[in-house]
């Protein structure tokens, strides 16, 4: 009974392993989300693509909190196993092991739901920041419009230049034969 206690708590360990390791990528991905907001937010971004973000982050959060659950759980199990089994002491080996294992894995997942946190409150940073943002087409008007302006004033520019070479050539010619260019 020790040993299978002991084989159930260890399978429990593992998923709750896997199961941190998920949450952790999934905390990786909303950080991942959140610094391209914060990118986005030196612009404008249209509001929706922040809610989803926002969206997304209390889900991780629910996610990682369940996991979170799952492994308490295990560890509770496990600590139930070495108290009924201590006896044994093959078994008690392998549930103090099973224990550890979740003792890491909770670690582990507390360290994704503080991350979630830490996203989750970024997320809300960036909304209040996008409050009176436009849509992203507006901005591409005022790109292309901002384009076409930066052309003509160099357009302008060149040709600023090209009129005071011509003055200056001007004014050699005329100090040349002694009359001078008022400016």
């Amino acid at each position: 009974a020790a040993e299978a206690e002991a084989e159930r708590a260890l399978r429990e360990a593992a998923v709750a392993k896997r199961e941190a390791a998920a949450a952790r990528r999934e905390a990786a991905e909303s950080a991942e989300t959140v610094e391209r907001l914060r990118e986005e937010v030196k612009g404008t971004v249209p509001r929706e693509e922040l809610s989803a973000a926002q969206v997304q982050c209390k889900q991780l959060q629910a996610v990682a909190a369940e996991h979170a659950a799952a492994t308490l759980s295990a560890q509770a199990a496990a600590a139930a196993a070495a108290a009924r089994d201590v006896q044994l002491e093959g078994a008690h080996c392998r549930l103090a092991s099973a224990a550890s294992e979740a003792c890491l894995v909770g670690t582990l997942l507390r360290g994704a739901v503080a991350e979630l946190v830490a996203a989750s409150q970024e997320a809300a940073e960036l909304r209040t920041a996008l409050a009176d943002s436009v849509p992203r087409a507006s901005v591409e008007f005022e790109r292309v419009k901002a384009a076409r302006l930066s052309t003509q004033c160099q357009q302008l520019v060149q040709r600023e230049e090209g009129l005071v070479a011509e003055v200056a050539r001007l004014r050699s010619c005329l100090a040349a034969q002694g009359i001078a260019l008022e400016t």
